[in-house]
């Protein structure tokens, strides 16, 4: 039996440096080292100093196209020949523009309880003009905004 331990012993031993003796369970042999290398950075463009950051310009606001107009009136109390007129008898207004530029017109049939009227056109100058119509039909002379 001392054979036995005389012969098992230096084995047992020799499989443990063998091994590495070590817990790990990895395969490499503890005289095996890996050679660390240090890397050599060498820039090949030298960076210049902080990027110069400039706001970008909005666009201009294009020209406006239209404009916006108001127009107010007053209500007539008068009939052409002079007689009384009640705002009650006032069915509507018919407003009516030109473009001094283009010639270009347009009118519109306001309603007979308004005093006033916007209205987008396009840029340009214009003449306004306005008249009533009463409930029995009967227009008026139209009458240039001042």
């Amino acid at each position: 039996m001392n054979r036995l331990l005389t012969f098992c012993l230096p084995l047992a031993l020799l499989t443990l440096t063998a091994c590495g003796g070590g817990s790990d369970g990895s395969d490499k042999k503890s005289s095996e080292t890996t050679p660390t290398v240090a890397p050599t950075v060498i820039p090949t463009v030298i960076p210049s100093a902080a990027p110069s950051i400039s706001p970008t310009q909005e666009p201009d606001t294009p020209p406006a196209l239209t404009e916006r107009y108001l127009i107010e009136w007053q209500t007539p109390n008068s009939r052409i020949d002079g007689s009384v007129l009640l705002a009650s008898d006032i069915a509507s207004y018919t407003l009516r523009w030109t473009n001094s530029q283009t010639q270009a017109t347009g009118e519109v049939s306001i309603s007979g309880d308004q005093t006033q009227w916007q209205i987008e056109l396009p840029k340009g100058d214009y003449q306004f003009e306005i008249a009533s119509l009463d409930s029995n039909g009967r227009i008026s002379q139209f009458v240039s905004a001042q």
